[in-house]
Parts: C-alpha cells; sequence; structure tokens
C-alpha cells in the first residue's frame, strides 16, 4: 500500500486509517468541504455510514491508499458508496469493512472482525486447559 503525503485521493479510492489495534476504512470522494476531502465510511462513532472530512475520518492519524478490491471502475464504487449514505452500523453486521467491500460489488466481509473473533475464541480455548 502507497503511503500519500498529502491527503488528496483519487476519487472513488479505498483508504484506511490507523485506529492503533483496526484499520478505519472508507472511500475518498470528488468532494470538498473548507479545503478538506470528504469521505463515506460506516462509523461506529457516528452510528451510520457518513460523508465526513478527511481529518474526521482519520481522527489524526493520517491515511493510505488500499489496493482496489475489485475490477470496478472507482465511478461505480463510489456510486454505490453514496447509496449507502445512513445505513446503519453494526459492529458484527455492517462496520467499515462491510461497507467497502460491499461499494466493491462484493459479500460484505470483515476480516479484522473475524480475526478478533478467532482470537478470543483461542484465548478461551487456552484457558480452559
Amino acid at each position: 500500500m502507497r503511503k500519500t503525503p498529502s491527503t488528496v485521493f483519487a476519487p472513488g479510492q479505498a483508504i484506511r486509517t490507523s485506529r492503533l489495534v483496526y484499520w478505519h476504512k472508507g472511500i475518498a470522494t470528488d468532494q470538498w468541504l473548507n479545503g478538506e476531502q470528504l469521505v463515506i465510511s460506516c462509523s461506529g462513532r457516528a452510528g451510520k455510514v457518513v460523508l465526513e472530512p478527511m481529518p474526521v475520518f482519520t481522527a489524526g492519524m493520517g491515511a493510505e491508499e488500499m489496493p482496489q478490491l475489485s475490477a470496478l471502475s472507482r465511478e461505480i464504487v463510489l456510486y454505490q458508496a453514496r447509496q449507502m449514505l445512513g445505513k446503519p452500523y453494526s459492529l458484527m453486521d455492517f462496520n467499515c469493512e462491510h461497507f467497502l467491500y460491499q461499494a466493491f460489488g462484493l459479500t460484505p466481509q470483515s476480516p479484522q472482525f473475524a480475526t478478533l473473533l478467532g482470537l478470543i475464541a483461542g484465548f478461551a480455548l487456552l484457558r480452559a486447559i
């Protein structure tokens, strides 16, 4: 993944920002507010899919490009992301990764959440032994 020194990303580009223990993911848009690029993401803080300025999305942690998840054009990805604005957030069923996969025309999934559940199950199994 290529780190970008500025906060300018191509519209429809998948991006991510560190939250220290996980990656928060979203899609860069072609919209700007007060000189800041806007991002669409499924935000646990807001409880839904939102359109927000880059500094709100990154929470001061910076952002980087992610590889495109499918062959869909960025225009279609951005259109599909906009169709989900306002959709409620759910950690297990519709978090930022579910949103991203769905915008790219894929089956919604959250590999980060699945990994977390696997770690919890592994620790529980070790404690039981």
